[in-house]
């Protein structure tokens, strides 16, 4: 509209009056066309009165380099003299050059779902240099942006420093956000989310190898000297909204020390590992149908990023689907300091089914390691609490998993390791449930719901149930 008004006036003279032009600090194309047309029709101005930031008010003087004779008046006011430089960008779906200064002085950056193009216009040597410009940058969100592995990008040795970094969220297929993470020396303090990580490989040797390039990034992040020494959550239970996909989840908790104990200029980067704290890491892959990893894999795959002896919270929420004992095996073979396991419905079978095994195995084996049923096992330390959460045991669907519950007393059979704390929280129980809980000091927390059943609908629930099918025939010996 500036250019129009300018190339109508023919000539004539001009008096020039912008204030508070907001939208030119965001279209830089259209500020490039009134710089054009400002610097073709200099001649004739009398007067210029405008409010622009610095950047802009330096272009206008750099073009002023013409013949002024019918200038009076010149005014040209600094709105960001009082020191407030653009500080957030939230972009969805729209590309921004990286070369564009508005990013300089930015401490929270959004950027979603470019085009396509973006990822292939910009080089990952092109984001480490923004990054690099980015001194105070402490949010960070690139969904879908982040650019291919790019091979002609050299090993760096001073990975770039974001020393203010309090977030980081990453959405991107595997071989993107590993290569990227790369060239990130992460604050101890950093928050780090990787969510909806596709695989790119199609094959299932592929994707096992994208596996592999990902564990020393969760090493990294997560630290592999000390390791995690709060709590580690693996979930299934939710679906990726944009893409029907399934996601396997892993979240990582981690404890802290007070700010004033430790240096902020730590960094966790090659050899040097922060000992004391660790940043929390989510993880979540997305699953779709094509992918054919079993849900064991996944897990053992990710899980070995981890350094778990100093992990006492362990959250299992996996649905549809279950663990295998084995991989339970190894998960708690590596948790000698496991307090609190939190499991679902879908777990309940399988955790009772491992220690059940286990106890009688160990009492009766020949001592030696073994994955089958039937011989000895390793022992591990059972966690002292096992909070059942969020299961409606009304459903009859879940009367199996119930009973399973009620004959642990009973079949758990180890005065080593005593049977763990039993809690119950967000579940829907009877009222007769409710009564046998609390006689065998089980615990219901808050937000619990007890319903009431009557006495045909209670021995229906309670049908007799084939235990050898689901134990084997030592169970029903025991």
């Amino acid at each position: 509209m500036a250019r129009a008004m300018l190339d109508r006036s023919k000539g004539a003279p001009l008096t020039l009056h912008f204030r508070d032009f907001p939208q030119v600090r965001f279209l830089e194309q259209s500020w490039a066309v009134i710089l054009e047309a400002f610097a073709n029709h200099l001649s004739h101005i009398t007067s210029i009165d405008m409010s622009f930031n610095d950047f802009q008010a330096r272009q206008l003087l750099s073009v002023m380099t013409q013949p002024a004779p019918l200038l009076t008046h010149l005014a040209l006011d600094r709105t960001d003299k009082s020191g407030a430089p653009l500080k957030s960008i939230h972009l969805t779906g729209v590309n921004l050059p990286l070369e564009s200064p508005l990013y300089q002085n930015v401490t929270h950056l959004t950027l979603r779902t470019a085009t396509p193009e973006f990822q292939h216009l910009y080089s990952t040597r092109q984001w480490i240099r923004l990054l690099r410009d980015m001194s105070g940058l402490k949010r960070l969100h690139l969904e879908d942006v982040l650019p291919h592995p790019d091979s002609a990008v050299p090993e760096l040795k001073d990975p770039v420093h974001l020393a203010h970094l309090e977030y980081v969220y990453f959405s991107s297929t595997i071989p993107q956000i590993t290569n990227f993470l790369r060239y990130i020396a992460l604050p101890y303090h950093t928050e780090v989310r990787l969510c909806n990580c596709r695989f790119a490989a199609t094959t299932s040797v592929g994707r096992v190898d994208e596996l592999a390039l990902l564990r020393p990034v969760l090493a990294e992040i997560v630290g592999t000297k000390q390791g995690p020494t709060g709590s580690l959550r693996l979930s299934n239970k939710n679906q990726c909204s944009c893409c029907d996909s399934e996601l396997l989840s892993f979240e990582v908790l981690t404890s802290s020390t007070t700010e004033s104990e430790h240096d902020h200029s730590q960094y966790l980067t090659g050899h040097h590992y922060y000992q004391h704290v660790r940043p929390r890491l989510y993880l979540e892959l997305a699953l779709r149908e094509e992918v054919d990893l079993d849900i064991d894999t996944l897990i053992r795959e990710v899980s070995r990023s981890f350094s778990l002896g100093h992990l006492h919270t362990l959250g299992l929420e996996i649905q549809d689907e279950y663990i295998s004992v084995e991989t339970l095996r190894e998960f708690f073979g590596s948790l000698p300091r496991l307090k609190d396991l939190t499991i679902t419905e879908n777990m309940i079978y399988t955790f009772v089914q491992l220690i059940i095994f286990s106890t009688h195995i160990w009492n009766s084996g020949s001592g030696q390691d073994s994955n089958e049923p039937g011989q000895s096992g390793p022992k591990f330390a059972l966690p002292e609490t096992l909070r059942i959460h969020d299961t409606d045991f009304t459903d009859f669907r879940s009367s199996t998993q119930w009973r399973i519950l009620t004959l642990m007393p009973r079949l758990y059979q180890d005065p080593e390791l005593p049977l763990p704390k039993f809690i119950f929280s967000q579940c829907i129980l009877y009222g007769q449930q409710v009564t046998y809980l609390r006689e065998n000091s089980m615990v219901l927390e808050e937000g619990c719901r007890v319903v009431e059943a009557d006495e045909a609908r209670w021995e229906e629930y309670n049908e007799e149930v084939d235990w050898s099918i689901l134990f084997g025939e030592d169970v029903e010996q025991i």
